[in-house]
């Protein structure tokens, strides 16, 4: 919000600012070491492993540092590809253990912006947005044995073309959120996604979706935003290229260009809209107007 960079955009500035932390953190360790501010600590004698465990200055920096390391370690791609679960918690978990440990290391400040920043983040992301802006009910059908389409009626959800959405499952996990591209468009009453079979969630909401036409959602988001400017009168002919279950933003994109050219309100002189897919199956069960 405060740089304008889309949520998926700023990940890599969040890696670099990770790193730089626990480069500073061990410059800092270093730092107190060789020349300590401490009276207490201003011993020729004292050993490098003895000063890290020293006082509760020393002992929670150095846990610290220590979780910092642990964080950036837990997060390399191996880890998130083999365990991506134990990548999310510990990730969690760690920067809970980071507030405390700020705390007794430098005092209030930290808690409380972290309070601010991150808890107000997380207010409005899993509290605000899925129990008090957003349905809670959302229709769910299947369109083939690989393939089913999740609606709910559009409210409050605000969106612009090729964003996607995170949504939960309750009776699937109340703790795993799944981001997903928005398949309608802005103009249209209903929201829709789609959803392929891949995996255990989302097999296990394909088998939801065989026995019941209605389920609970929790809806976090809209997020993303394309990288040039497809809305204005700047571009006249488009090509939208995608693949396989890609093709659910072009959709979205495509179906907002048509229809705001078909009312007049830009000029559209021609779309070329390029998707392949492994199967046909797809094609049958998505609607490109």
């Amino acid at each position: 919000i405060l740089v304008g960079i889309p949520f998926e955009r700023a990940i890599f500035y969040h890696k670099v600012s990770g790193v730089v932390a626990l480069i500073v953190g061990a410059f800092h360790t270093y730092a107190a070491y060789v020349k300590p501010t401490n009276k207490e600590q201003d011993d020729p004698g004292t050993n490098f492993a003895t000063f890290l465990t020293g006082g509760q200055i020393n002992l929670s920096g150095t846990i610290l540092l220590t979780l910092i390391s642990g964080m950036l370690l837990s997060s390399i791609r191996v880890v998130r590809n083999i365990c991506y679960d134990f990548f999310y918690y510990f990730h969690i978990i760690f920067a809970m253990g980071m507030v405390v440990c700020a705390f007794y290391h430098s005092g209030i400040l930290v808690v409380i912006l972290a309070a601010i920043f991150w808890g107000g983040d997380m207010l409005i992301r899993r509290l605000l947005m899925p129990f008090v802006l957003y349905p809670r009910k959302a229709s769910i059908k299947m369109l083939s044995k690989d393939l089913l389409e999740i609606s709910f009626p559009k409210e409050n959800f605000c969106y612009n073309p090729g964003q996607y959405l995170f949504i939960a499952i309750p009776e699937l996990s109340l703790f795993q959120w799944h981001p997903f591209s928005i398949s309608s468009s802005p103009y249209q009453e209903i929201v829709t996604i789609h959803v392929f079979k891949n995996g255990d969630w989302t097999s296990g909401l394909h088998d939801i979706a065989s026995v019941k036409n209605e389920v609970t959602i929790f809806i976090e988001g809209p997020y993303g935003s394309v990288s040039i400017d497809l809305f204005s009168n700047r571009y006249k002919m488009l090509m939208l290229l995608s693949g396989g279950n890609g093709v659910t933003p072009m959709q979205s994109i495509c179906q907002q260009l048509t229809h705001e050219a078909s009312k007049g309100k830009r000029e559209l002189k021609k779309i070329w809209f390029l998707w392949s897919s492994r199967t046909i199956e797809p094609f049958k069960n998505m609607s490109i107007s």
